[in-house]
């Protein structure tokens, strides 16, 4: 299960936008095992403004990250394993 939170300000990072993944154990009880925020994140970057699972695949988006120009967004692709959740690309620039 995946939230956002693009609006937060996780980490005193001004609407940085954070993502929460959550577990369903087989007793459905939901836990979190995560909080998302990618180091390079800034204020205002909306990290989380859109997410979506795919298998073991988790997309993110930060539509206000500023590495190729102000305001041009990027993806951040990341793959979960039952015992880690690793970023696999630091990010995919729209």
């Amino acid at each position: 299960i995946v939230s956002s939170a693009p609006y937060s300000d996780a980490n005193s990072i001004l609407n940085g936008g954070s993502v929460y993944l959550f577990k369903k154990s087989y007793n459905s009880e939901i836990t979190q095992v995560a909080q998302l925020q990618p180091d390079d994140v800034k204020e205002n970057d909306n990290f989380g403004y859109s997410v979506a699972i795919d298998g073991n695949y988790m997309v993110a988006s930060s539509v206000f990250e500023d590495s190729n120009a102000s305001n041009s967004g990027a993806v951040y692709l990341f793959k979960i394993s039952s015992n880690s959740l690793n970023n696999f690309s630091n990010n995919i620039l729209v």
